[in-house]
């Protein structure tokens, strides 16, 4: 059988050179999008590592050093301010003790940011002035108001860090046409505004917190607009003139950052003293004492804190219920508060080592008188363990549960509160889950811990 002889084509010296030419081109370009390539990862990587602060420097700087890391969630505004927008991760700060995101940088550095989670449950009624609402005098001290400012109280050194900044004032209806025009001024403290939450990005962007929350705004009916768990926005549909309280803080360009990188793991902190002992812990930090976390609420004026049990009181695997007692007033000798101040109180270790037995407040809210806050503060009672009132801080993990305000029109009913911020009257004799509150002495020394609910102080007798 012949053989079939292939035919070899020469290549010519010029298609040699072509491809030769060709294929060190080919190596060129890939070589040198390679080295592109290994340059920017190395450059961001630099950049990355210089956003976690070697030293001190300020809140404004250190956000927008961050926020250029992702241009498409950081802009410029028209008025020279630059602004954190949509899907946003880089824009934690620490304050006080308390969680805050950044939304606006002003052209003078002064940085606006709202609360990350909410705080506690306020009302707005229908047509109600926002800024003569009680909602308004809970947040800032007036200077009228026994009683005012309980929130801007709870931070620290406000005359030094906090600003002044206009909240917005307008009536707005129609949703494809949110602005802000009417401004009124001389307000540290606020809430989001519907221009705040639409300009951001509203459901769509780092607002959405998986809360619900009241906006400053109402419709033309007189509706306040409302935030919903999924971010949607709703006013006349609203069942009840409750709700949660998210803050709205405007910080000087003074503030200082010592460490942190602006993530929700490592935000921002603010340069603050050392916590040495109790009376240094700022009021929203966590506490741990007798194999229990506690979050603290407040800080009374001897220095001692306010502690919240952070969950329930628990009989085995389910949260234990009592009645709330014989009669309306919080007392030691039948119901809750006679099981919390001696069967609950003899499970805590040392008790009367770490804790302080007190004078605290209670009263008697209602319709007739408004459901305003301030009427907790009537009554007193000597007591080791208490529980929260309707204006406590940090009431909204933890629902149904006795709260000491008391029904002012029928003495029979004592208040608690849905997971939607909604208070509710139920019979003195009704079972209710518990949720203890005990003041730690502020001598008391801290041997360890940052204050975090996943890492909290751990106190020791001195």
């Amino acid at each position: 059988m012949a053989k079939t002889r292939r035919n070899r084509v020469k290549r010519g010296v010029g298609q040699i050179i072509f491809q030769v030419v060709n294929t060190l081109l080919v190596v060129g370009i890939l070589g040198f999008y390679l080295y592109r390539g290994l340059y920017y990862k190395q450059y961001f990587e630099d950049l990355r590592n210089s956003i976690s602060l070697t030293e001190p420097t300020s809140l404004y700087a250190a956000l927008e050093k961050r926020g250029i890391l992702d241009i498409s969630t950081f802009i410029m505004n028209e008025d020279g301010s630059r602004e954190f927008i949509g899907k946003a991760k880089n824009n934690y700060f620490r304050y006080s003790g308390k969680l805050y995101r950044a939304m606006n940088i002003d052209e003078n550095g002064s940085v606006k940011a709202v609360s990350q989670d909410v705080v506690t449950i306020g009302l707005l009624n229908n047509g109600e002035d926002f800024f003569s609402s009680t909602m308004m005098i809970w947040l800032n001290s007036d200077g009228e108001h026994e009683y005012s400012g309980i929130y801007e109280k709870m931070l620290d050194s406000v005359d030094m860090w906090l600003t002044e900044s206009d909240l917005c004032a307008d009536k707005i209806s129609d949703t494809n046409n949110i602005g802000c025009s009417l401004k009124k001024e001389g307000y540290r403290i606020g809430l989001l505004s519907l221009d705040d939450y639409n300009r951001i990005g509203g459901a769509d962007s780092y607002l959405n917190n998986g809360q619900s929350y009241w906006l400053m705004n109402q419709n033309e009916e007189g509706f306040y607009w409302y935030v919903l768990e999924d971010g949607n926005i709703t006013a006349a549909n609203r069942s009840s003139q409750f709700g949660w309280i998210r803050p709205v803080i405007t910080i000087g360009y003074e503030m200082i950052v010592q460490d942190g990188d602006g993530s929700l793991e490592h935000p921002f902190t603010v340069e603050e003293p050392a916590v040495e002992n109790a009376e240094d812990i700022r009021v929203g930090s966590y506490v741990s004492y007798g194999e229990r976390t506690w979050h603290i609420s407040n800080r009374d004026a001897e220095g001692n804190l306010e502690g919240m049990l952070e969950g329930y009181v628990m009989n085995g695997e389910e949260p234990y219920t009592c009645q709330y007692g014989k009669t309306h007033d919080y007392n030691v000798k039948d119901g809750v508060g006679k099981y919390l101040n001696n069967t609950y109180l003899k499970t805590l270790p040392d008790y009367k080592d770490y804790l302080v037995s007190k004078t605290w407040s209670y009263g008697a809210i209602s319709d007739s008188k408004n459901y305003d806050f301030r009427d907790n503060y009537t009554e007193s009672v000597e007591c080791y363990v208490m529980i929260p009132n309707s204006g406590s801080m940090y009431l909204n993990d933890y629902p149904d549960i006795f709260l000491s305000s008391m029904d002012a029109d029928t003495h029979r009913l004592i208040y608690s509160f849905t997971a939607d911020g909604i208070l509710y009257a139920d019979l003195l004799e009704t079972p209710m889950k518990v949720r203890p509150v005990v003041c730690f002495q502020g001598s008391l020394k801290v041997a360890s811990g940052t204050g975090t609910l996943e890492d909290p102080y751990v106190l020791e007798v001195n």
